[in-house]
């Protein structure tokens, strides 16, 4: 197992991924206070945002993947893939947004 190659594709993305999302839920609450001059009782709330869109994005997306997965639109696995890509992706964007 330790020589697959997508194996090791995952360990590296699960890793990346995780790295961003810690690092964001760690660090957005100085950031908001620091660059938008949020005070912190209100920074708690703001930063918040991210993760509440994050759990209703994940349950429409869930209920779309079920759908194409019905419909047969795509296969399981591109189902997965185009999923997994967008949500590397918007949290790119997500993280080049916060920068400014």
């Amino acid at each position: 197992m330790l020589t697959s190659p997508p194996v090791w594709a995952i360990v590296v993305a699960h890793f990346s991924e995780n790295w961003g999302f810690y690092t964001l839920l760690t660090f957005l609450p100085t950031f908001m206070k620091d660059v938008f001059k949020f005070e912190t009782s209100s920074a708690g709330w703001v930063s918040a945002l991210p993760y509440l869109a994050m759990a209703l994005v994940l349950q429409v997306a869930g209920h779309l993947a079920d759908c194409l997965l019905r419909r047969g639109t795509f296969s399981r696995t591109n189902i997965r893939k185009i999923f997994n890509c967008g949500a590397f992706l918007s949290q790119v964007g997500e993280r080049r947004w916060l920068r400014g």
